[in-house]
């Protein structure tokens, strides 16, 4: 597995705030699978989602262009993890556009990986 950092900042971000350990194992298993692992966005400061959760973040955005099939592999992801059995439309990930909010233009599409506090279940397999 090779994993980079967009930036610097992600890095810090990255290192600086623990992981959730059922998000660590996610990243793991994306990394064996598909080799590249390039985090784009990890522990975010002062918002409210997976992204900024304490005191683990369960939240961490991939870059998805480097890839052939994003689509599938979205697809492949889902059907081996499960976010929460109680609440079957979530994801552990997700494959997505972002706007900017400031700008209203797209930032790009790339892989959310989230887990939930408890219930995130990895059946087996790839």
């Amino acid at each position: 597995m090779n994993l980079d950092f967009a930036s610097e900042q992600v890095f810090y971000n990255y290192t600086n705030h623990t992981m959730h350990p059922t998000l660590a194992e996610l990243q793991w298993w994306f990394g064996r699978k598909y080799y590249e692992v390039i985090v784009t966005s990890a522990y975010r400061s002062g918002g409210t989602g997976v992204h900024s959760s304490l005191p683990y973040f369960r939240g961490l955005d991939l870059r998805s262009y480097i890839f052939a099939h994003p689509e599938d592999m979205e697809k492949d992801i889902n059907k081996v993890w499960f976010y929460d059995p109680d609440r079957p439309k979530m994801r552990c990930c997700k494959y997505h556009e972002v706007i900017d909010p400031k700008t209203n233009k797209s930032k790009g599409l790339h892989f959310h990986l989230q887990v939930d506090v408890r219930n995130t279940t990895y059946i087996g397999g790839n």
